[in-house]
């Protein structure tokens, strides 16, 4: 598993526990549960980045979110989803170091690991239109190289 996919699922397990107390600050659960789970310095830096990300524009995110979802509303998805979902919205729109097409995979790869049935093709779905939404927005495209260095 490479350095960044670590630092992703480890993001999104607290995402998702973040998921059943809204409320609760999780920026020192994050923190320690980097500190015991990631070994290296780089990989607890790149999970903070996202979970902090993901937290600070949620609402935003959502939105996005809510119009690449074609007939669904995203508080009628599961936990996981959804966290998965703000995770990949989050890297396409906000992380210029991740190239849109990666960040989409990688999404893709969290749904198959921790969804059931179409999940991963729904994920890939709204990925995708939340990359396109931000072309046709005058967003700058990070295609670049589909390949990701570990940091």
């Amino acid at each position: 598993m490479s350095s960044r996919r670590k630092s992703r699922e480890a993001a999104l397990k607290i995402l998702y526990q973040a998921e059943f107390s809204p409320n609760e600050n999780i920026g020192e659960k994050a923190a320690e549960y980097f500190r015991e789970n990631l070994s290296d310095a780089d990989q607890r830096e790149f999970a903070e980045i996202l979970v902090e990300g993901v937290t600070e524009r949620k609402t935003e995110i959502d939105e996005r979110l809510g119009k690449a979802l074609k007939n669904w509303e995203l508080s009628r998805l599961g936990y996981i989803e959804r966290a998965i979902l703000r995770l990949g919205a989050f890297e396409i729109i906000y992380q210029p170091v991740t190239p849109d097409k990666v960040a989409i995979n990688e999404a893709i790869e969290l749904a198959k690991t921790f969804c059931q049935g179409e999940s991963a093709s729904l994920i890939n779905g709204a990925l995708d239109y939340t990359m396109k939404e931000k072309k046709r927005n005058g967003q700058e495209d990070k295609s670049g190289n589909d390949s990701e260095e570990a940091p």
